[in-house]
């Protein structure tokens, strides 16, 4: 799967076996590695070689229609009790059928960002979340992906309502 953004629902996310649901962009996971130079005593040509591996975060765009899997992960990151958790990004063409599949194990939940709420935005809403491997590596998908997940509804950015304890918010919703 190359590092770069793919068609909206093209893609499966799968925490620890179970099927989550559709994402609307997946980038990274790939393996990286410095290039490291080291000066020969008896050369004037420097050698050079790969330094350690490490692989790039994952950054996964999600509708807020999704599993509850995924938001129990971000809450555990939230409250201090980040966890790891392996998963399977599956790419699928335009029928569905998986074509590629990156796993990663040993993953901790290290950003989330949540969509700017617009009380008068049209636009769907998107949470974009960022996923640190220990490693991954890509392995032969098979079948279709998703099922229900195919259906998700959309979640408008303007659907919201803003309730804090103590202050008086402008609550917004669409119309």
């Amino acid at each position: 799967m190359p590092d770069r953004t793919v068609v909206v629902g093209s893609f499966q996310l799968m925490l620890d076996g179970t099927r989550i649901g559709l994402l609307k962009s997946v980038d990274g996971g790939s393996a990286v590695a410095g290039v490291v130079t080291e000066k020969a005593d008896s050369s004037l040509i420097p050698e050079k070689h790969l330094g350690s591996i490490s692989y790039s975060p994952l950054v996964v765009q999600v509708g807020l229609a999704i599993g509850p899997a995924l938001f129990d992960w971000i809450n555990a990151s939230w409250t201090g009790k980040a966890q790891r958790k392996d998963g399977s990004i599956i790419t699928a063409d335009y029928n569905l059928t998986a074509i590629s599949q990156r796993d990663f194990f040993h993953a901790f939940v290290t950003e989330t960002t949540i969509p700017a709420l617009d009380g008068a935005s049209k636009d769907p809403a998107y949470l974009t979340v960022t996923l640190a491997p220990e490693y991954t590596r890509d392995s032969k998908p098979s079948g279709k992906v998703a099922g229900e997940s195919v259906k998700q509804k959309l979640w408008v950015s303007s659907n919201f309502r803003v309730t804090i304890d103590g202050l008086d918010c402008i609550a917004s919703h669409a119309r």
